[in-house]
C-alpha cells in the first residue's frame, strides 16, 4: 500500500516540524480529554481524533524510518487504548470496544509498558476470569493495578446491570 501522506505532511498538518512535536500535542490533549473525561471517540472535531485520522492515511507498518514509525504506532496505540475504555465504560459497545481492543494490540509494541490494554481486551470479549487471574499475575504495577481493580469493578457493574449501554462519565 503507498501511503497518501508522509509522517512530514501529517506533522505539517498540526503545525509539527516533526514526529516528536506531534507525540507532545497528542499527548497534551489526550491527557487533559482524559482528566476531564471529554475524551470521546465520537467527536470528529477532537484534536486527538484528527491526529489518529491523519496518521491513519499513512501504513504505519510501513513507515521507512524507523523512530518516526515506532511514535506513530505509539500514537495510534494510545488512541486506541483510550477508545476501548470509552466504548466500555461511556457507550457500552462491545463490538467498538472489541474492534478497538484488536486495533490497540497491533499498534502495542513489546517496549510499552502498559499491561492494561490487554485487560481491556478481555474485558472487552467477556473473559472475565481470564482478565482476573491477568490481573493477579501480570500487572504488578501499583498505578496499573489500582486501575485494573477499578476496571474490573466498572465490568461488575456493568454486569449486574445486563451489560446496559451508556454508561456515561465513568471514564472518558
Amino acid at each position: 500500500m503507498d501511503s497518501a501522506v508522509t509522517v512530514a505532511e501529517v506533522c505539517a498538518a498540526f503545525g509539527c516540524a516533526h514526529i516528536d512535536e506531534l507525540d507532545t500535542l497528542y499527548l497534551e490533549y489526550d491527557q487533559d480529554l482524559m482528566r476531564t473525561q471529554r475524551w470521546d471517540y465520537r467527536n470528529d472535531a477532537l484534536l486527538t481524533n484528527r491526529i489518529r485520522a491523519k496518521l491513519e492515511e499513512l501504513d504505519p507498518h510501513t513507515v521507512a524510518d524507523e523512530y518516526d514509525r515506532w511514535r506513530v504506532k505509539e500514537i495510534l496505540w494510545l488512541w486506541y487504548h483510550h477508545a476501548i475504555s470509552c466504548a466500555l465504560w461511556r457507550y457500552g459497545d462491545e463490538g467498538a470496544a472489541r474492534a478497538y481492543a484488536t486495533q490497540a494490540l497491533e499498534y502495542y509494541q513489546s517496549d510499552n509498558p502498559n499491561k492494561l490494554t490487554k485487560l481491556l481486551y478481555l474485558l472487552a470479549h467477556r473473559r472475565e476470569q481470564e482478565a482476573r487471574v491477568y490481573v493477579a499475575t501480570a500487572i504488578d504495577s501499583e498505578v496499573e493495578r489500582e486501575a485494573a481493580n477499578h476496571f474490573l469493578a466498572l465490568y461488575d457493574a456493568m454486569a449486574e446491570q445486563g451489560y446496559v449501554t451508556n454508561m456515561t462519565k465513568i471514564l472518558c
